[in-house]
C-alpha cells in the first residue's frame, strides 16, 4: 500500500461518542459512548424545575458513561480490570476531576 496506509497498518484504536467499530473493525477496539438522552432529560428536569446555569456531568463516575462491546479485543483479565474500577467510581472510592472542575476554580 501507500506509505501512509502502511505505518498505520496493525495499529488499534479506542474512539468517543459513536461506535466506530462497524466502520474500521480491524482497527477500532471499543468507543466511550455517553448517555445523551439521559443528560437532555436531566437538564429538561433542571429546566421545568426553574433551575438555570450550573452543569451536567458525563463520566463514568456519574453512571452516564460506558464502553461500547469490546469485541473480543481485550483480555478478560482487563475487562474484569475494567468492571471493578468502574464498581469503585460509581460507589465514590475514586476521585474524579473533569474539565467542570477546572472551569469551577476560575470563577
Amino acid at each position: 500500500g501507500r506509505p501512509r496506509e502502511t505505518a498505520w497498518e496493525g495499529v488499534k484504536i479506542m474512539t468517543i461518542l459513536s461506535d466506530m467499530y462497524e466502520t474500521a473493525p480491524d482497527a477500532v477496539i471499543s468507543s466511550a459512548l455517553m448517555d445523551y438522552p439521559e443528560a437532555v432529560i436531566a437538564v429538561a428536569e433542571y429546566i421545568a424545575n426553574g433551575e438555570v446555569g450550573g452543569v451536567h456531568r458525563m463520566s463514568w463516575s456519574e453512571g452516564n458513561a460506558h464502553w461500547a462491546d469490546l469485541h473480543d479485543a481485550v483480555p478478560d483479565d482487563v475487562i474484569a480490570k475494567l468492571a471493578e474500577i468502574e464498581k469503585e467510581l460509581l460507589a465514590g472510592n475514586i476521585d474524579v476531576y473533569t474539565q467542570a472542575d477546572l472551569f469551577a476554580d476560575m470563577e
